[in-house]
């Protein structure tokens, strides 16, 4: 007996290229049936035909759907869905049971008019709607995982399970015994199932091309970047386009694809139930050599990947290192120009990536000279002083703030509304043996607060430190180990006792 109050309703519809059982008409038409027996009036649909139900993106309707009922747009009650399948075959279920939340706290029910269950809200119903979400994500991974076990197997046999060709060759449409039919034209897809595919050559210029730019790698010693410069400057196409230029990745594209070598590959990347693209090392791949012609030979292929392996960004550090140093033993001496014009080591860019700098580099192998002593040195000291500055802050991080960054000079601190310079002294000698520290200060630091650093003799580590009222009157000065300039202010016994010290300096002013 149909109800006499008719619920205003909407149907929602999903199709992907799974089974025809799922076609939008035979959806609607249970839909229809389903509505008229229980008192529903269809007033609207939302439809997302060829669409995957993995995820919410690319399905627009669904998204309408949601943000209608959310926001209040919708002059339904009701949304009547085939089976959970066409809900979405989410793989977290948590994520299907949200999207229905979403739409009863907003006062309208999902209805799946092909399940067993109806829209009351009891044990048995739950227990029963949330396996049927576990099934129908699981079903995708199932599926999934037979359809990537037949491409294998197919990549396996010879031929070609997807994607484009590639510049200089096509795609030739075969029997399953290798009996040529036809070649396919871009969009044109095969009509048998028992039918596939091999690559073959292209049109005569673009194989000519092809083997020019491996002649130009291995033979000429040119690399992508010189390669395409020489393409775009004999005006040769790029995929027959002439509005298209080379560029140094397509060169490189080609360069490393098996596939001009005649080798069928599989599983150089995957997307799996539509998850973030995942790129697999060459180990991984899925490689069938001689699965159809190859426009060179595997020799000249596998040269061509020697050459790629022998690049820097390939060798470790310790690679680098030992070249660096059998650099070193040959001349002698090491330096910005020799690393340049050595034939077997990289420009000086890598050791200054991999190694903070060129000189950090040389330390490294054992070579040194006054030059480079003293940037080790100033190294040395920027990453003390930038430690003390953050143990000073680490006392008291609430009235202890860094005033003035570390540019060319010191840095500074603000205590209390006051300013303290941080003047990091150095040990030196003089032509006695006797030790001396000296202080240099500027215009702005002498009315200052000074936090006054003094380095051991090796200049490694701090031997004291003294805060003190000011620098006045003074723009560079020699401390003596023993000095009375440093009695004015106050000596710490650690550096927590920074903010006291402060206190009680200011206090003299």
């Amino acid at each position: 007996m149909i109800p006499l109050t008719v619920i205003p309703a909407a149907q929602y519809l999903r199709m992907s290229t799974e089974h025809q059982q799922y076609s939008l008409e035979n959806q609607s038409e249970m839909i229809r049936e389903y509505a008229a027996q229980n008192g529903f009036e269809l007033i609207c649909t939302y439809s997302d035909a060829a669409k995957s139900g993995l995820s919410l993106k690319h399905r627009t309707a669904l998204q309408q759907l949601l943000s209608d009922v959310v926001t209040g747009a919708n002059n339904y009650k009701a949304i009547l869905v085939f089976d959970v399948s066409r809900w979405g075959r989410f793989q977290d279920a948590d994520e299907a049971a949200h999207y229905e939340f979403l739409c009863r706290q907003n006062g309208v029910k999902v209805h799946y008019c092909a399940e067993p269950f109806n829209g009351e809200r009891s044990l048995p119903n739950a227990l029963m709607k949330a396996l049927k979400r576990v099934m129908a994500g699981e079903y995708s991974r199932e599926l999934s995982a037979k359809v990537r076990a037949g491409s294998r197997r197919i990549s396996e046999s010879g031929f070609r399970t997807g994607g484009v060709p590639g510049y200089g060759l096509r795609r030739m449409l075969v029997s399953a015994d290798r009996v040529r039919r036809c070649v396919l034209q871009k969009g044109e897809r095969k009509s048998l199932q028992t039918d596939r595919v091999i690559l073959v050559p292209g049109p005569p210029e673009e194989v000519s091309n092809v083997k020019d730019i491996f002649r130009m790698f291995v033979q000429d010693g040119r690399w992508p970047t010189a390669i395409a410069a020489q393409l775009r400057e004999k005006g040769t196409p790029y995929f027959g386009d002439r509005r298209k230029e080379w560029y140094p990745e397509a060169v490189s594209r080609i360069l490393k694809n098996p596939k001009y070598c005649g080798c069928s590959v599989f599983g150089k990347s995957s997307f799996i139930l539509r998850a973030r693209r995942a790129h697999y090392t060459q180990d991984r791949w899925t490689v069938t050599k001689g699965a159809w012609e190859g426009i060179v030979d595997q020799q000249t292929f596998d040269r061509t990947q020697a050459i790629f392996k022998s690049q820097t960004i390939h060798k470790s550090d310790s690679d680098l290192l030992a070249e660096l140093r059998a650099l070193l033993n040959e001349r002698g001496t090491l330096s910005e120009k020799l690393v340049n014009g050595s034939r077997h080591l990289p420009s000086v860019r890598p050791f200054t990536r991999r190694f903070g700098s060129l000189s950090e580099a040389f330390h490294k192998v054992g070579y040194s000279s006054p030059m480079l002593s003293a940037t080790h040195t100033r190294r040395r000291l920027r990453t003390l002083k930038a430690q003390i500055v953050s143990d000073v802050i680490k006392t008291d991080p609430a009235n202890i703030t860094l005033f003035q960054l570390d540019g060319h000079f010191r840095p500074r601190f603000e205590v209390f509304g006051l300013q303290v310079s941080l003047h990091l002294c150095r040990c030196l000698k003089r032509s006695t043996g006797k030790l001396y520290w000296l202080l240099q200060t500027t215009v702005g630091e002498q009315n200052c607060i000074g936090l006054v650093v003094r380095l051991n003799a090796g200049n490694e580590d701090v031997m004291d430190m003294v805060v003190v009222p000011d620098t006045h009157g003074q723009f560079s000065f020699q401390l003596s180990l023993v000095d009375p300039w440093l009695d004015r202010g106050k000596r710490l016994s650690a550096i927590g006792d920074f903010l006291a010290s402060v206190k009680c300096v200011s206090a003299c002013r």
